[in-house]
């Protein structure tokens, strides 16, 4: 886990760049094939001879419910927030997760015991998955498509500048075991996610300033580091929050945490990225030009898509001429508004965390 970040950065750019971002998908089949066969060779069966049926109805109306609200939240961006669309599958997904809590309460053995919830310590790890996934982890996409459009770098020179970020990754995990062998998991959490809000921060008032490679260098990797010494801890965080015979669940509860906090972060940061660079753009924009000069929505979609250079190439080229400043000082607003919400998002989290978690057992190194 700590090596796929560093090839994936490199390997992504090179792939999007010579082969078109949709073999950044097509690529993973054959990859999860050989990863099928080396599993079915070389894991060991085990069965649990107490086993009861699986929940079959908790796994649909979980998964139908969290795919319903899923699908909204990645293309409201385009659609619009307030779209019939939007909110119509908004209130499916939300419905069908009300039923998943009844039948969840009436099951005998059911998929997610809810009373696991019941203890602030398993809040407090799940506070810090989220907080993890949604402000370190949500970099990786963030990162690229900020090199690229404030500094004109193709997808895969923007995948080899990620070196930054992701050879501190790469050291994390080791820092994060000693650190374990020292400080609770709750103090571990805390410095990690605090960590994460100080780069984050650092990454805000370099975009803002409009600084050199250098200085984002900076922030990358303190957020970087933050993310590997985090990495594992989170986890173990949300698996030693409850009894020994739910860890499997706990670890399915921490998978799923990791995911939604990935997509409320990709979508909410997102959003303030989206809005913040479209008011400046509108702004500066419509000072210089005709406010219907410019399908000021399409251009920045490109621009919060990573194509900031390409924006304009649709319009006349007086108007590419003079909106070049108004391009450049949206990207600065986005990213600045999208790092500031990140580095807020990790010190709240870190916060809840230090509080929820009190009373947990220390975190072990992990076994050597």
């Amino acid at each position: 886990m700590g090596v796929a970040p560093v090839l994936g950065a490199i390997l992504g750019g090179l792939i999007t760049t010579h082969l078109g971002w949709r073999w950044g998908f097509y690529i993973n089949v054959p990859i999860g094939f050989a990863l099928m066969a080396v599993g079915f060779g070389s894991v060991s069966e085990s069965r649990d001879p107490q086993a009861a049926r699986l929940d079959v109805v908790g796994i649909l109306f979980f998964g139908a419910g969290l795919s319903t609200l899923v699908w909204p939240l990645i293309e409201a961006n385009r659609v619009g927030w307030g779209s019939p669309q939007t909110l119509i599958k908004l209130a499916i997904g939300v419905a069908l997760l009300v039923i998943f809590v009844f039948a969840e309460r009436r099951h005998p053995r059911p998929m997610i015991d809810l009373t696991l919830f019941k203890a602030p310590a398993v809040i407090g790890a799940a506070a810090a998955m989220l907080g993890y996934a949604a402000a370190c982890q949500l970099m990786m996409t963030i990162l690229p498509v900020y090199l690229q459009d404030a500094f004109d770098q193709s997808a895969a020179q923007a995948g080899v500048a990620m070196i930054s970020f992701a050879l501190p990754l790469l050291v994390g995990p080791s820092l994060g075991a000693a650190l374990a062998a020292r400080l609770s998991g709750r103090a571990l959490l805390t410095i990690g996610l605090a960590m994460v809000a100080v780069g984050d921060a650092v990454l805000a008032v370099a975009v803002c300033a409009e600084a050199r490679y250098w200085a984002m260098m900076v922030g990358m990797a303190i957020v970087g580091l933050a993310t590997g010494v985090l990495n594992s801890e989170t986890t173990k965080a949300q698996v030693s929050a409850v009894p020994p015979d739910r860890a499997g669940m706990a670890s399915g509860i921490a998978g799923t945490t990791r995911f939604i906090g990935l997509t409320v972060g990709l979508t909410g940061i997102g959003a303030i990225l989206t809005a913040a660079a479209e008011n400046g753009l509108r702004r500066l924009g419509t000072q210089v030009v005709s406010a219907d000069s410019a399908d000021w929505h399409a251009v920045n979609l490109r621009i919060v898509g990573g194509d900031a250079a390409g924006a304009l190439s649709d319009l006349p080229l007086a108007i590419r001429m003079v909106l070049g400043h108004a391009v450049r000082a949206s990207v600065a607003s986005g990213f600045t508004a999208a790092f500031t919400a990140a580095a807020v998002t990790a010190m709240v989290t870190s916060i809840l965390a230090w509080y929820l978690l009190r009373g947990t057992r220390p975190s072990a190194p992990p076994p050597r």
